[in-house]
């Protein structure tokens, strides 16, 4: 009888220790992806700039268009005899409609804290086997707190790029209405 409440323990404690090896596997590769992403999301915020960048590039050549239409529809005038007319075609209506979308995100930023309700007052009392026990279990929450960290670093990340991203959208229309309107200054030259 003995005997059976030893293989018993024995088979309790392979178990445990499996459990603790596969919750740190996981949590380790976890950790990595959330590197990862973390990485991917610095990348992209880069990429979303160089797109605000280029957008304002833009923004500098239509106002320059805008300077030399304004020349050449100043010189039609003056010498509008030289240049031949153009019939004038039935325009049909077209209806100017932005599409808003409704792909920007803002992620409310949550606290996530991990408490250690594990606590254990009297150290004098543990055997060796509960003391192991409790190594492991402060090795898992520490472990867990790093992904709860990157997770808040991931979800700060994302708020950042989505307003950047309403800020971009914003210059991108502005920049596509005056695009508009130059060609239709030209369409009038």
């Amino acid at each position: 009888m003995n005997c059976q409440k030893n293989i018993d323990n024995d088979e309790y404690d392979k178990e445990m220790h499996k459990l603790y090896d596969n919750l740190k596997k996981n949590l380790i590769e976890s950790g990595d992806i959330a590197t990862e992403t973390l990485s991917n999301l610095h990348i992209q915020g880069e990429d979303i700039k160089k797109i605000d960048n280029g957008v304002d590039v833009t923004d500098v050549n239509i106002k320059k268009s805008e300077t030399i239409l304004k020349n050449i529809s100043f010189m039609k005038n003056m010498f509008g005899f030289l240049t031949r007319s153009k019939k004038k075609k039935k325009k049909s209506k077209n209806t100017n409609e932005q599409l808003i979308s409704n792909n920007n995100f803002v992620i409310e930023k949550k606290s996530l804290i991990v408490e250690d309700k594990f606590g254990i007052k009297d150290n004098k009392n543990l055997t060796q086997e509960t003391k192991i026990f409790r190594e492991n279990i402060d090795e898992l929450t520490h472990l867990t707190r790093r992904l709860t960290i990157m997770s808040e670093e991931m979800n700060t990340e994302l708020d950042v790029q989505n307003k950047f991203l309403g800020k971009v959208t914003d210059k991108m229309d502005d920049t596509n209405y005056k695009v508009k309107r130059l060609n239709k200054t030209i369409r009038r030259i």
